[in-house]
């Protein structure tokens, strides 16, 4: 008997590794696969592995491009025929909140109604306040990046105006037009997380259809509920079960090994004001002695062999860093830099002690029991505390006297029993 075709949209690739990857392994036993991506995977070794697998039927990659193309839309709804050529029954979607997104919903629900569809997109927030200061964040990290792209004066008040007026349009009367008239859809976006605009009649329709969302944080669903969402799963992450015997299939032995990775997350150096440059070089001196400092006191209770730091996609081409990580390897020989396009989470799964800020991958690192996961709020960011009381699982530190008195062979307690909460084969 065939087996039934599941679409994966799993958003991009550091999403993908944090979750798609293991929902797919989870599940490539009962369904066939169609996997929908960005044509950077291709670029990507161990996914081109995995989707030797025989449960993916075919992989359709789209170009990332400015979202208002029209020949980008044209391209992005011929694809999509192709995936509903093959007659599939569900549809796992990372978010709903993208072009591409928008298509595949909604073209899949008009080719079948009875289309069951779930939006996976893990969420960590707690309060209502972390998820409007993700947004700010998110927003005031696309405003640097474009505005390094901008030479002229106020470049960073003309990016903000170009980003602004994206957001106009995007959530306007123009793009549900242009969609029914070259796709024969109506592109309804449910919310827009620069401008903090929600549309509450395009969530209400959402929760009204066969629409279901899942969340792998039982206690930490405030984004979920900040946009309304009914229908909620609280399921098991995939990645406990399935993360190691995933890497294996993929040929990665190197797992647990006695070191250390480093993983700051992005967007929490605002030093765009500051208009001195030696100022500047000042204070990234102060944020890259600060890390030495926590590395030297974990090296000195704990032998390690290796230590490596990796930054987030999102840093690509991040000037601040760049400064940050030539003091940092000039002072530390043994520190060794990834690029920023490998798999944080193949690196976790290598590494016995797992160090960062406020970076979201450290969330991920503590589903593992055997890992060390510390999160330092000791560089004066912005929501620095995010982890304080987040879990028994992340050792959160505030300042390094505390950091030395922590003992590193004591085994970790989790809050969550797994064995209460269901598993994604349970509910497909």
């Amino acid at each position: 008997m065939a087996k039934k075709i599941i679409i994966l949209q799993p958003g991009p690739r550091h999403l993908f590794w944090s979750t798609g990857a293991y929902l797919f392994w989870s599940l490539k036993k009962k369904y066939d696969f169609i996997i929908f991506v960005s044509l950077d995977f291709k670029k990507d070794y161990l996914f081109q592995k995995l989707i030797t697998h025989s449960s993916v039927l075919e992989v359709i990659y789209y170009p990332k491009k400015y979202k208002f193309n029209l020949k980008y839309q044209f391209n992005i709804i011929k694809k999509i025929k192709k995936i509903l050529q093959y007659k599939p029954s569900l549809l796992l979607q990372n978010t709903i909140n993208y072009l591409e997104d928008q298509y595949l919903y909604h073209l899949s629900k008009k080719a079948n109604k009875d289309l069951l569809v779930f939006v996976y997109n893990p969420t960590i927030f707690r309060k209502k306040s972390e998820v409007i200061s993700e947004h700010i964040l998110r927003k005031r990290v696309h405003i640097e990046r474009l505005s390094q792209k901008i030479p002229f004066p106020n470049n960073y008040k003309i990016a903000e105006f170009i980003l602004n007026l994206k957001s106009m349009l995007k959530t306007s009367k123009v793009t549900p037009i242009i969609s029914y008239l070259i796709g024969g859809v109506f592109i309804n976006f449910p919310f827009d997380i620069y401008s903090g605009y929600l549309n509450k009649k395009v969530i209400n329709q959402l929760n009204d259809s066969n629409v279901s969302y899942i969340t792998f944080t039982p206690y930490f669903d405030a984004e979920l509920n900040y946009y309304n969402c009914k229908k909620i799963y609280y399921l098991v992450h995939p990645a406990i079960k399935n993360a190691y015997q995933l890497f294996k299939y993929l040929n990665f032995k190197k797992i647990n090994l006695n070191q250390i990775l480093i993983l700051p997350t992005y967007g929490n150096i605002k030093l765009s004001k500051i208009k001195d440059k030696g100022n500047q070089n000042q204070e990234l001196k102060k944020i890259a002695n600060k890390w030495l400092e926590a590395l030297k006191i974990i090296k000195n209770k704990v032998k390690v062999n290796k230590v490596f730091l990796k930054l987030h996609p999102a840093m690509m081409n991040d000037l601040h860093w760049d400064e940050i990580i030539s003091y940092l390897i000039s002072k530390d020989k043994d520190i060794k830099i990834i690029s920023k396009n490998q798999s944080a989470e193949s690196l976790i799964l290598s590494s016995k002690i797992i160090l960062g800020d406020n970076s979201s991958a450290l969330w991920w690192s503590s589903l593992f029991q055997e890992k060390i996961t510390i999160s330092l709020d000791i560089f004066d960011y912005e929501g620095g505390n995010f982890f304080d009381n987040f879990s028994n699982d992340i050792i959160y530190i505030n300042d390094l006297k505390s950091l030395k008195k922590v003992n590193f062979r004591k085994s970790k307690i989790s809050k969550i029993n797994s064995r209460k909460i269901k598993t994604i084969q349970n509910i497909l």
